[in-house]
Order: C-alpha cells, then sequence, then structure tokens
C-alpha cells in the first residue's frame, strides 16, 4: 500500500513531520511519493524522500510555469507534478512547458504525474502523441464518462480524501468507470482531507481510509 501523491516536503508538515511518516508506516504503507512542483524546492523534495526512503518526482507544475531545460531526473520514479490548470493565466506557456516535460518523461522511460483542472479536452490533445503513457491522473477531477479516453492511454487514476465526503456524487461515479487496476489512492496532502477532518490536513495515512470508502463504492456497499 502506497501513498501515490503526497507533498511531504511542503511547510505544514515542518513541525511533526516525522510523527506523520511513524503514522503513516504504523497504517501499513511500505512507500509514499512525493512530487516536485519547481525548481526553487526540487532539492528540498528530494532530501526528504531521501530522508525517509519514499520515492520522489521531479517536475514544474502548472502554478509555478517557469523555463525547462533538462530536468534532473536521476533517482527520481517520476515527472511530476506537470500538467494543465484552468484556474491559472497563460494557458499556451503551461501547454508548452507540459509538452517539454512530457518529451523527457518519454526520453527517460518515466512515468507522469498529471495535475488536470478543468482542462481534461485539452489534456488529451497534448497526451496523444506520447500515447502509451505509464503514470497517474492526480486527484482525477474529469467526468466518469471521460475516464476510457485516458485509460486508453495507459494511464491509473488517482483518487483521495475527496471520495470519503458523502456528497462528493461526481467522484464517486468516476471511481465506479475507472478499469480494474487503474486506481490509485493518495492523499494529496496537506489538502483533500478525509471526510472526519475536512477542513484540515491531510496526510499518508488517510489512504487507508479513501481506500477502505472507494472498496466499498465498487462493491455497492454505499
Amino acid at each position: 500500500m502506497i501513498d501515490s501523491h503526497c507533498h511531504l516536503d511542503f511547510p505544514d508538515y515542518d513541525h511533526d513531520r516525522d510523527e506523520v511518516v511513524a503514522r503513516a508506516r504504523e497504517a501499513g504503507l511500505s512507500d509514499v511519493l512525493i512530487p516536485g512542483t519547481s525548481s526553487a524546492t526540487w532539492d528540498r523534495t528530494r532530501a526528504c524522500a531521501e530522508k525517509y526512503g519514499f520515492s520522489y518526482a521531479i517536475g514544474v507544475h502548472p502554478w509555478f510555469v517557469e523555463d525547462v531545460g533538462e530536468l534532473p531526473l536521476r533517482g527520481a520514479s517520476a515527472v511530476g507534478e506537470i500538467g494543465l490548470d484552468r484556474g491559472r493565466p497563460d494557458m499556451a506557456r503551461q501547454r508548452e512547458v507540459l509538452v517539454a516535460q512530457l518529451a523527457q518523461a518519454k526520453d527517460h522511460g518515466l512515468p507522469v504525474i498529471l495535475h488536470c483542472v478543468r482542462a481534461h479536452a485539452v489534456l488529451l490533445e497534448e497526451l496523444r502523441p506520447f500515447a502509451p503513457l505509464g503514470g497517474i491522473l492526480h486527484s482525477w477531477s474529469g467526468s466518469a464518462e471521460m475516464v476510457p479516453a485516458f485509460a486508453a492511454m495507459g494511464l491509473s487514476f488517482g483518487f483521495g480524501g475527496v471520495v470519503t465526503w458523502p456528497n462528493a456524487k461526481r467522484w464517486r461515479r468516476s471511481v465506479l468507470a475507472v478499469p480494474e487496476g487503474r486506481l490509485c489512492f493518495e492523499s494529496d496532502g496537506p489538502d483533500q482531507a478525509i471526510e472526519a477532518r475536512r477542513g484540515g490536513r491531510s496526510e499518508p495515512a488517510d489512504v487507508i481510509v479513501v481506500r477502505e470508502v472507494i472498496e466499498a463504492l465498487r462493491a455497492g456497499r454505499i
């Protein structure tokens, strides 16, 4: 069992990171994937992962669009967090940065960790030249009807604490549409807390609750 997406290197965990990791291990997690966000923080991301023996990714998040040279991918398990976000300016520039990083992922044979907010049709356009792809659509927020198109490219789908919210009907429908073997569980820490701590911080141990809810949904128990 792994947490496929947690920003464990963020300052939100500075005061109790060791305790957070201890709870994750007590819950039975074997790994936490820590995604990169910008060149300014890659060293921090790498250092955090190495300290605890976790995996990490290197990439430029669409909130922090910057020039992409050769990504320092040695030791990284994936390229990410990369993608598109309609809530941020300059989609054309976001697309350029995304494509540059997809090319490097393909060249290095690495999976991608994808962020997408209200731009799924555009993301599909940019991904097609690179298919088939390995990787995860983190914090899936598209419709259930869009799942097959991304699944056909070889991608998996990450779900976090939002699926534990009883009113999260859109996300719960998508969970049912994901093919067997393509589901990933994530805390998306420090965001997306489970229902029991809604509005608070999330952490890797929460993926146990996320998994339980998803299993119940797919079994028709809730």
